[in-house]
């Protein structure tokens, strides 16, 4: 029934079908959802990017999953947020990424910072600690966490929600860091 919702000519009754089909995580589901990386809507491949990511936990599930995210990443061209969230999918999932990816993606204002936040979080390349403390500047109060937790899995240091103790430790052992990404 689900699948058949995928396939309505309606496209609020497509994502909310194929938003319950891959939020069920279930194996039997990999396909379907496989096929939702490629999907003409946004928010289908949107989804399929998150739901791919879960099922990729499944050992035998992993190498298509990589190989599809790995086609999206190459081939998204209409959402920089859905071609970022395959890259942090790809990250998360062990996949070598080069973070400079999230860090231009930074500097732009039209896109989800949190993702790259995370991204940064998992790769931890300690030339990124000023280009998030900047956009941490600019967060409001419900992306912070993103930022605070890529500086702290970063830096090692637990200096809380607000970027003004983190902006103090920046300045403090900016001698001791290597050159920032700008």
């Amino acid at each position: 029934m689900l699948e058949a919702g995928f396939q309505n000519e309606d496209r609020a009754t497509r994502w909310y079908a194929f938003s319950a089909i891959s939020n069920l995580n279930r194996r039997e589901t990999f396909d379907l959802v496989l096929r939702g990386l490629a999907h003409a809507d946004y928010g289908i491949r949107h989804s399929a990017v998150y739901a791919i990511k879960s099922l990729a936990r499944n050992a035998d599930l992993l190498d298509r999953a990589i190989e599809g995210l790995k086609e999206m990443f190459r081939k998204e061209r209409q959402s920089w947020d859905n071609r970022l969230a395959a890259a942090w999918a790809l990250a998360d999932l062990g996949v070598p990424i080069n973070p400079l990816v999230f860090i231009h993606a930074l500097k732009n204002d039209g896109v989800d910072h949190r993702v790259c936040a995370l991204a940064l979080e998992k790769l931890k390349p300690k030339e990124a600690v000023e280009i998030l403390l900047d956009a941490f500047e600019l967060a409001d109060t419900w992306n912070a966490w993103e930022f605070c937790g890529a500086l702290q899995a970063i830096t090692g240091q637990d200096l809380g929600r607000h970027p003004a103790p983190w902006r103090e430790w920046f300045e403090a052992n900016r001698a001791s860091l290597p050159a920032q990404w700008t």
